[in-house]
């Protein structure tokens, strides 16, 4: 009697731990019914003592399987797959794979060992893995051949409203902003205008001021070094007020800034001006009466002077001083 009470007690543990092993596996796919052409989620859950991922740390939760330890031909006239991964969650794994079936009727993926998938020819024990055949469906809606199947919904990808919403905005921004330019632009052409003729009157100080700095450093004779002097100031006022200073004598030079101006140049400016007129005075003179009497020669000391005096004057032009 006592035996066959212990016979029934081993042959219920053993149903029961049957039972308990088949509730942990689980199967399902995305989606529930399947086209030729779909992109198919076969995910299949199950639980094991084998730890898969012996190999990795233990944050990572993911791991790709390695399609050339598969004992089936991953590209075949039924199917293509995609991707093979596992995931783990505890002693729980859930293989994960992503395929394309080319022909109706079932499809069932040949069983396979999970360990040489995992780690080649280093795996230990093998885990077999049975996959449930599942049925691809034609395009055309059985029972109807000559409806077509409803197309799908558009798969968007996470975060994608967003990107199309921010586009959207900047697409009216830039609008808004063209509109804006055509409206303005007679305005924005006269400040591009303007601001291209204080860049032109920059690098004409600037070049200026550069070759005064290389003749107070070169040692010419005194006429030579008056003539020079002048040729570079001349061509400094011609382009900083367009006037065609070259051709101007020195008498007539204040006249010609009272003409450019108007009449309504700054009195630090005029001050300047006439500076540098009473400059070139002394210039024409070295230049134009050696020999006479009353020459004055240029000294040596005056040379620094003459040079000083035109950097300033030079200086005092490009000054944002306004006109009277």
């Amino acid at each position: 009697m006592n035996k066959k009470i212990l016979i029934l007690f081993f042959f219920v543990c053993h149903v029961l731990t049957f039972a308990g092993a088949q509730q942990q596996i689980s199967q399902f796919i995305i989606p529930k019914k399947i086209y030729i052409g779909d992109t198919v989620e076969l995910h299949y859950t199950f639980r094991a003592s084998i730890d898969f991922f012996s190999d990795k740390n233990k944050s990572v939760s993911e791991r790709d399987l390695n399609f050339n330890q598969f004992s089936f031909k991953t590209d075949s006239e039924k199917y293509t797959l995609k991707s093979a991964v596992l995931q783990r969650n505890g002693l729980t794994y859930t293989l994960v794979f992503i395929f394309q079936p080319w022909s109706t009727g079932v499809i069932n993926f040949p069983a396979f060992d999970l360990s040489a998938a995992v780690y080649g020819s280093n795996s230990l024990a093998p885990y077999q893995i049975d996959l449930a055949p599942f049925t691809v469906y034609s395009v055309l809606i059985k029972g109807d051949e000559n409806k077509i199947r409803e197309p799908a919904a558009p798969l968007l990808v996470p975060g994608t409203m967003y990107a199309v919403y921010g586009s959207a905005a900047a697409i009216i921004v830039m609008l808004i902003l063209i509109v804006r330019v055509l409206m303005h632009r007679a305005d924005i052409s006269n400040l591009w205008k303007s601001f291209l003729l204080r860049c032109n009157y920059a690098r004409n100080a600037k070049g200026t001021l550069k070759k005064l700095n290389k003749l107070k450093k070169s040692e010419p004779d005194g006429i030579l070094f008056c003539e020079q002097l002048e040729l570079i100031m001349r061509s400094y006022l011609e382009c900083r007020f367009g006037y065609p200073f070259f051709t101007v004598v020195t008498s007539h030079l204040m006249q010609s800034f009272d003409t450019i101006t108007g009449g309504t140049m700054a009195e630090i400016k005029l001050n300047a001006a006439e500076e540098l007129v009473s400059l070139f005075y002394r210039a024409d003179h070295v230049r134009f009466a050696s020999g006479s009497p009353g020459y004055v020669p240029l000294a040596e000391d005056e040379r620094s002077s003459l040079i000083c005096t035109v950097c300033r004057v030079v200086s005092c032009f490009e000054e944002a001083v306004p006109d009277a």
